[in-house]
């Protein structure tokens, strides 16, 4: 198993993952003080993956072709990772004016872009159905 192949396939994807586990973190020892910073947090991690896919555009294969990035899906994962970032960053002011601020809209909405980036990667129906959950 090469590494280096499966960093360069899903480095997007491992981003959104780790800012989402330290975001499930930090909101259980937070608490609501974590709420108005989360949006932007999430949004800046949405925006660096959408980095990381323009990087890594021309794609590449990972867990035995499970994974497969081609350049039209580093295309459309920029695309989706970058409107789930405007729209977080949107979204913050909305929720401040309802008075329904909370953290776990920021990190649902980064799960969900997760989920996008792995359903764009597919190559396989397991794979699918794991970026579906």
């Amino acid at each position: 198993m090469d590494f280096a192949l499966i960093i360069d396939a899903s480095a997007p994807e491992l981003l959104l993952a780790a800012m989402g586990l330290a975001g499930v973190l930090a909101g259980a020892l937070l608490g609501d003080r974590f709420a108005a910073v989360s949006y932007r947090l999430a949004a800046i991690g949405l925006f660096a993956a959408a980095g990381l896919a323009g990087v890594n555009y021309g794609g590449g294969e990972a867990f035995n072709g499970l994974v497969l990035t081609t350049p039209f899906a580093s295309f459309a994962k920029i695309i989706s990772f970058g409107a789930a970032g405007a729209a977080l960053l949107m979204a913050e002011g909305f929720m401040r004016r309802q008075g329904t601020l909370r953290y776990e809209f920021a990190l649902l909405s980064l799960f969900a872009a997760l989920g996008m980036g792995v359903i764009l990667s597919a190559s396989d129906l397991m794979t699918l159905y794991m970026g579906i959950e």
